[in-house]
Parts: C-alpha cells; structure tokens; sequence
C-alpha cells in the first residue's frame, strides 16, 4: 500500500509498543485463523459499545511483505471496533507465526476442536485432518433426524484412533496420525453406531461415548460375531432400554456386562457365552442347533 499512514507505521518495530488507527483497510485476516463466531462478534459488539477500555481491546498483528497487518489474535475485536467506528489499538509483533494463532486466547474464546480442524485444513500438510473432516461431515454435522444424538467431534476422533489416549493433544498439536485403513474402518464402525443412537434405542442419562465404545469393543471381539449379531443387540437393546437408562457408568466393561445380559434376555439357541479367568473376561457366541 502506498499510504503515507501505512508507510510510516511500517518503520514501527518496537515490540510492546501500541499504535492506533481508524484505517480499517491496514488490517487483513489469516486465512488459518479460526472462523467468525457471530456470538462471540455480538458479545463484543455490546460490551466494546458501553465502554472500551484502554488495552482490553488491543490486537496483535505482524506486518506482511504486501504492506497490510494480518490478525494473529483478536479477529473477533478489529470486527467489533470497525462496525462500532471506534479505533483500533494494535501491537506489531515480527516474530509471530501462523502456529502461534491457536496458542493466543487472551480476551478471546478458547479455540475449538473445529477450529484447530480448519487450521491444519488450510495447511494441507497432513492428510488425516481431511480424512477426519470428512467423517465430521457426514456423522457430525451430517446427522439424520432420527437421531437423539449425534457422534460428536471427540467421539469421531476415538473412533478413528482405536480409543488412542491423548488423540485431543495430538490433533490440536498438528500432531494426528490416521491412516486411510483406519479411516476406512472409521466410516464402517460409524455407520454401525449410527443405528444405536436412534430415537428409541439409545438409552437416557447415559455415558453415550462409553456405550458406543462397549458396542464396538463387542462387534470386533467377539469370537463368533456377526452382523445378525449386531442386529439382534440393537433390538434388544430398544426393547429392553429400561435396564439401560440412567446408568451412567464411566468404564466400558460395566456396560458390555450390561448388553450381555439384555441380548441374551429370552436368548436360547443364540447367546453370548462369558468365561472369566482371573481378572480376564472373555466373550463368545454360543450357536445351538
């Protein structure tokens, strides 16, 4: 830009230093940076509208090569200030990088799973995010209306490592490591779930991620399991809900002991066998003919 404003702020390098401006054309917003919440824009809109304070309000940019200042932080403030003509106080930080974006809350809102999501989207480095927002789609937000609940972003990214503790860290890190198999198996194992999230089957005041990680532990462990199998659980399951709501168990073994119990209700020739050696349980189906 060739703006004597811009020219001469662009010499500013002292870092900590707060520069204001009514220019809202110096600023632009990163592209990786999360999207706009509109609740949070609102938010601001009426507190920044009663009273701005000195420095609650300062946003933090660095200077690009083409002249313009991009928003590391405080996307959401340059917004509210620009509707409401007020000007903006902004710090000049040369060292910022785009992965600095989502370790910046101050005066914001914690970032989301989906925000991180859109981040590593934009920069295409790493396969597993598009495979991970592909499932996102499709079981998220995607969700048919016969569903109480849908899988929720946590739950496509257990399902997808295999209950893999610390997939949170590891996916907001950049870190997350899902490969096409695994993503194939993932879109199975959640077409399986959707049919027990329906409205009649799953079960109330329940700890949903628990229930659908004890059915999946069941349809891959098995010995004997087939997709009748899967069918029969989930009729059982619907038929005999009450014995299922409100338990609200926190390990997936109390609730596999629960599902055995109500698929085998009235079960004589098909059930499922248990046989427990020492602290070990395993779980077979028994087939009389």
């Amino acid at each position: 830009m060739k703006n004597n404003e811009l020219n001469a702020q662009s010499k500013v390098q002292k870092k900590g230093e707060v520069l204001t401006t009514k220019n809202y054309n110096l600023f632009k917003f990163l592209p990786s940076n999360r999207d706009i919440s509109q609740a949070n824009y609102k938010k601001l809109l009426q507190s920044l509208g009663k009273r701005n304070v000195y420095g609650a309000s300062t946003i933090l940019v660095k200077q690009s090569v083409d002249g313009y200042y991009y928003i590391h932080e405080g996307q959401h403030r340059y917004m509210a200030l620009k509707e409401l003509n007020q000007p903006i106080d902004f710090i000049i930080n040369p060292n910022l990088t785009e992965d600095d974006i989502s370790l910046m809350n101050t005066a914001s809102e914690v970032w989301k799973l989906k925000d991180f999501l859109k981040r590593y989207l934009d920069k295409g480095e790493n396969e597993s995010y598009n495979y991970i927002n592909s499932l996102i789609k499709d079981y998220v937000t995607g969700v048919d209306g016969s569903s109480v609940r849908a899988m929720n972003f946590s739950d496509i990214l257990y399902i997808s490592t295999g209950w893999t503790s610390g997939v949170e860290k590891d996916f907001k890190n950049g870190t997350l490591n899902v490969t096409e198999e695994q993503y194939n198996k993932a879109r199975t194992k959640c077409e399986l779930l959707k049919g027990f999230l329906k409205e009649g089957v799953l079960p109330l005041n329940i700890n949903v991620r628990r229930y659908l990680q004890s059915i999946l532990e069941l349809t891959d462990k098995v010995n004997g399991w087939e997709e009748l199998d899967t069918i029969n659980l989930k009729n059982k399951i619907e038929t005999y809900r009450v014995m299922i709501d409100y338990k609200n168990y926190g390990r997936t073994d109390m609730y596999k002991k629960l599902f055995v119990d109500v698929y085998n209700k009235g079960q004589k020739k098909r059930f499922i066998g248990v046989t427990t050696i020492g602290n070990d349980v395993e779980y077979f189906i028994v087939n009389k003919k």
